[in-house]
């Protein structure tokens, strides 16, 4: 069958030119491109060694106002020689509602850390996000937030911006052991069962501010040294503050 211009009924296999036959591959490379670009990069496992400190109250500017809650700090990184992960937790808030391992933590026992997107971040006035979690996985850096670090199987992840964001990266960590290395106790009113007895208040209540190590493999134990530079500000402020 031929085509007659004078009829401008296609010919069968008029949509079949050359042009279309390059096209189409270009438009299905170009989709799947897009599709991969859209993909957040999963790593690991990687293990993690670090120092930080855990107080209670959280006495933090955005956190619980020493009214509650737990105060976390710390930093560690890992890698498994071919992928290299980061987290720098400046402070976060963590209460009994929005952190699962909130009671082991209070008892320094089996510490484990959480805390979702929305819990690594506030607000400094409308509009204006104070994010504290910064993670980088493979060199992509962003908002950050961690689930079970310290626990059998954790993650790490990245997103493009706080509470709603993207998200970029992931990464997965294993072999990571959480230890108390010193903890420091004082007079308060928050519930605190490791407290020892307090003249004039209740049995189970003060504060205490605890030193850690994150530690891959679970006997490698930072030196000294590295939790006295962490930790010398915020322990020479827990004694002198007074929360009564």
């Amino acid at each position: 069958m031929s085509w007659d211009p004078d009829n401008p009924t296609p010919h069968p296999n008029w949509g079949t030119s050359n042009t279309e036959a390059i096209v189409k591959p270009l438009v299905l490379i170009a989709l799947f491109a897009l599709t991969v670009a859209a993909s957040p990069i999963l790593v690991g496992p990687i293990g993690l060694d670090g120092v930080g400190i855990l107080t209670n109250p959280d006495c933090s500017q955005h956190g619980a106002e020493c009214l509650g809650g737990l105060r976390l700090v710390f930093s560690a990184s890992g890698s498994n020689g071919t992928d290299t992960v980061a987290i720098r937790v400046d402070s976060v808030a963590m209460t009994l509602f929005n952190s699962p391992h909130y009671l082991q933590d209070l008892n320094l026992q089996a510490l484990v850390f959480d805390a979702s997107s929305s819990m690594c971040g506030t607000y400094d006035s409308p509009g204006h996000p104070r994010y504290y979690c910064n993670v980088s996985i493979d060199g992509i850096s962003g908002f950050g937030a961690f689930s079970n670090i310290g626990g059998d199987i954790g993650t790490l992840q990245v997103f493009d911006k706080p509470y709603d964001g993207n998200l970029l990266a992931q990464a997965q960590i294993m072999n990571t052991h959480i230890e108390v290395t010193s903890v420091v106790y004082r007079p308060g009113f928050p519930q605190c069962p490791t407290c020892p007895s307090f003249e004039g208040h209740f049995p189970g209540t003060g504060q205490f501010l605890a030193t850690f190590a994150i530690v891959d493999p679970p006997a490698d134990i930072p030196e000294p040294s590295s939790l006295i530079l962490l930790s010398g500000g915020l322990l020479l402020l827990f004694r002198a503050r007074s929360v009564l």
